[in-house]
C-alpha cells in the first residue's frame, strides 16, 4: 500500500515537519512517501484539464497511486494553511479520494 505525507508548513524546522519525519520513521514496514505540496501554483479552474502545470499534473500522478495520505497541518489562523488548500482544490477535479484513506493531522506548533 503506497501512502503519501504532505506537510502543510513549509518553514525550515518546524514542528510540522518534525512530526512528519517522526511519522515517516515509525512504520518501516509501511514505507511513507513525503510530497512537497509548497511548488504547486496557485489554483486556477480554467487549468483543471487543459494546460495543467507539470507540478499539478506530477502531484495527481502521485496521488493516484496511493491507497492513503496523510496530510499533516499546523492551525494557521483557525483554519489551514493555504498550500493545503490549494493542494486539495488542484486534487478536487475527478474522484482524486476515491477509495482513498485520508488522516488529517492537526499539529499546534510553539507559541513565538
Amino acid at each position: 500500500m503506497k501512502t503519501i505525507i504532505w506537510s502543510g508548513s513549509n518553514r525550515n524546522g518546524s514542528s510540522t515537519l518534525s512530526l512528519v519525519q517522526v511519522i515517516m520513521n515509525s512504520y518501516p514496514a509501511y514505507p511513507i512517501e513525503f510530497y512537497s505540496i509548497h511548488d504547486l501554483p496557485l489554483f486556477h479552474p480554467d487549468q483543471q484539464s487543459e494546460n495543467i502545470p507539470e507540478s499539478v499534473q506530477s502531484l495527481r500522478d502521485t496521488h493516484s497511486l496511493a491507497k492513503a495520505i496523510i496530510i499533516v497541518s499546523p492551525e494557521y489562523l483557525y483554519n489551514i494553511p493555504a498550500s493545503v488548500k490549494n493542494a486539495l482544490e488542484w486534487l478536487s477535479y475527478g474522484n482524486s479520494f476515491d477509495q482513498k484513506k485520508v488522516f488529517p493531522i492537526y499539529s499546534q506548533g510553539t507559541k513565538r
